[in-house]
């Protein structure tokens, strides 16, 4: 979620996530589907890619963390 946090307002592509943390796509795909299930993300579905984005409510949660 740090990943999302510091781009935020800008969305970001799984590959783009994935390749911050080391990671293939489909293991963030997966991770970011959870994180979308509980809330923490918001999917952005754009031709053929998928970008991800904090939900305004976890970013708010985010910032008093900091």
């Amino acid at each position: 979620m740090r990943v999302l946090y510091d781009s935020f307002p800008i969305a970001l592509s799984t590959t783009q996530v994935a390749s911050e943390l080391a990671r293939d796509n489909e293991f963030m795909g997966r991770v970011l589907g959870f994180l979308e299930k509980k809330g923490y993300v918001q999917k952005r579905v754009k031709e053929n890619r998928t970008d991800w984005l904090l939900t305004k409510g976890m970013k708010e949660k985010y910032d008093k963390l900091l």
